[in-house]
């Protein structure tokens, strides 16, 4: 059977799509100081959480495989803790630097 594929072209609908951003600067000016920091927590926070979350994975999966339900569960419970962190981390680095792409 063979698939059509049929292209459209997209235009963009301001009453769904909401206002127009202005024009984005080439550069952005942020403080050395700030982009470390921003850096550093990326890398103390939402890489550790990720990381964490990986490892809950590699247990879980040995523990389903395995039948030994406790553990599974264990690992689901740390592994819905850990992705919650990874969220809020994620929202709080997302606020933290999204006044660097304000701009008049």
């Amino acid at each position: 059977m063979a698939v059509e594929t049929q292209v459209r072209e997209v235009r963009r609908d301001p009453e769904v799509a909401g206002p127009e951003r202005p024009e984005r600067p080439e550069r952005l000016e942020v403080r050395r100081d700030e982009l470390e920091t921003q850096l550093r927590r990326v890398h103390d926070g939402a890489l550790q959480e990720v990381a964490t979350l990986r490892v809950a994975l590699t247990v879980w999966a040995r523990a389903a495989d395995a039948g030994d339900l406790q553990t599974a569960r264990g690992m689901v419970a740390a592994l819905r803790d850990a992705s919650d962190r990874l969220l809020d981390e994620l929202g709080a680095l997302q606020a933290a630097v999204s006044g660097w792409l304000e701009y008049e």
